[in-house]
């Protein structure tokens, strides 16, 4: 399995954090593939450029997609996409709190 350089540090924090994180935001549900792709559609990727970046089929991002869209209780992609911006603004600022302050 091929997990980008950029996603891997999410993962890896995701799978360290175990059951201490919330269940609240039911993105702790999503397979790690789920979870790469939902951090590419919070950056903005299009169907067809996450097709292209993982070098799969877009219908295997659709299907992918409907699938995010199911656990998270979200009914439309535009919906998918604010939930990956905002997860992906969370993670970012979690992580920013979390360095030690390097003075």
């Amino acid at each position: 399995m091929y997990v980008s350089a950029s996603v891997l540090p999410l993962i890896l924090s995701n799978f360290a954090a175990g059951s201490k994180r919330s269940h609240s935001s039911g993105v702790d549900s999503l397979s790690d593939r789920e979870l790469e792709i939902f951090s590419f559609i919070g950056r903005g990727f299009s169907v067809s450029e996450l097709a292209s970046e993982l070098h799969v089929s877009v219908k295997t991002i659709e299907t992918h997609q409907m699938r995010m869209k199911e656990k998270l209780a979200l009914h439309s992609a535009a919906e998918l996409r604010q939930k990956a911006r905002e997860w992906l603004a969370k993670s970012a600022l979690n992580r920013i709190r979390e360095e030690p302050e390097s003075e």
